[in-house]
């Protein structure tokens, strides 16, 4: 398996990235909030790994020549939604949450 700079090496200059930006998630959901500082603490670590793996993809990508959107988080993403994905995209193969918010995103940039 090619690692993504073995990928994105490969690419055209000036080709268009879409991501979802997740730098401006800057607070806890309510989902993720513990009555323990320690969980509280591991979820706010995966969150700035999360974050810290957009900022150096970013990076990553400039320093090649793409061009990169950074889309906000949506509301109404395909993620959680096939029946929506598949009226939207026609696609009917096999897909799951993240291929799903992928192509919303795609999509968007569009």
């Amino acid at each position: 398996m090619a690692t993504a700079i073995e990928v994105v090496e490969r690419l055209e200059p000036g080709m268009l990235f879409s991501i979802e930006d997740v730098m401006v998630n800057t607070f806890v959901y309510k989902r993720n909030r513990h009555a323990s500082s320690a969980a509280q603490s591991k979820i706010a670590m995966q969150v700035g790994r999360v974050q810290q793996a957009q900022e150096e993809l970013v990076r990553l990508l400039n320093h090649y020549g793409a061009k990169v959107v950074l889309q906000p988080p949506q509301r109404g993403n395909w993620a959680k939604n096939k029946r929506l994905f598949e009226q939207a995209t026609g696609w009917t193969g096999r897909s799951n949450d993240d291929t799903r918010s992928a192509a919303f995103f795609g999509w968007l940039a569009l």
